[in-house]
């Protein structure tokens, strides 16, 4: 996934000579995260959320001492180049000496949630059918919690979260995972199909104050079908 524009930057009056009027592109690549990532995407995090702060949310009961799923772990890197005759050569002054700066990052967690034949469902929404089913299913299933997605503040505006979150769902949705729990701002979370009634049986540990519990179904009633605690996925304990 790329994104590119064109544009200028502040550069010193010794560089403004020696690449006189050249102007530089500005591309941006989604990458899975690196294990060499993890101190930049935490201080990335910090400087979005405020630094410890954002450990003491609620939700992050359900990610301390877990591991996210790597496969949807995401960065944004940002590439800056001069354009032009020099191009070529200036990247490969500098090739080794710059490395692209992480400018975005998406990560998801594993949870659990307990599929109950108790769960309230609407009879417009499933058939008799389709309700015997899911009244036969009563073991627990894992789901997604969604985030913490954070832009750095100087690239904002540029679409490049709203293409992290869509990549990372349908990533979600091939690999099997039937449905994606998040505790946000619903005005921006609502665009991408996330909706509060199919989460109606879900609870999160505790509540987090300005943010309401969301759910995107991936597989049709995986969440509608669950009630309960919301719980992490002691598989994925950090060791």
């Amino acid at each position: 996934m790329n994104w590119s524009r064109g544009g200028t930057r502040n550069i010193s009056r010794s560089e403004k000579q020696r690449i006189c009027d050249s102007h530089f592109v500005t591309s941006f690549t989604t990458e899975q995260e690196r294990s060499e990532d993890r101190a930049e995407v935490e201080q990335l995090y910090d400087a979005c959320f405020g630094g410890n702060i954002r450990w003491q949310r609620p939700v992050y009961e359900l990610r301390k001492g877990y591991s996210p799923v790597a496969a949807l772990c995401h960065v944004v890197r940002q590439h800056e180049q001069q354009a032009g005759k020099e191009a070529q050569e200036a990247q490969e002054e500098e090739e080794h000496a710059h490395k692209a700066r992480v400018v975005a990052a998406l990560r998801f967690w594993e949870v659990r949630i307990k599929a109950s034949a108790k769960a309230k469902l609407s009879a417009s929404a499933v058939s008799k059918k389709q309700h015997a089913s899911l009244a036969a299913t009563q073991t627990e299933k894992r789901a997604l919690l969604f985030g913490p997605l954070a832009v750095n503040v100087d690239v904002q505006g540029k679409g490049l979260g709203k293409a992290l979150v869509e990549h990372n769902i349908a990533l979600s949705k091939r690999l099997g995972y039937g449905g994606i729990l998040i505790s946000g701002v619903a005005a921006y979370y609502r665009p991408f199909g996330f909706r509060t009634l199919c989460v109606a049986g879900l609870r999160m540990p505790k509540p987090s104050p300005g943010h309401v519990l969301m759910g995107l179904e991936l597989k049709p009633h995986f969440l509608l079908s669950a009630e309960g605690e919301v719980l992490p996925e002691c598989r994925n304990v950090l060791r």
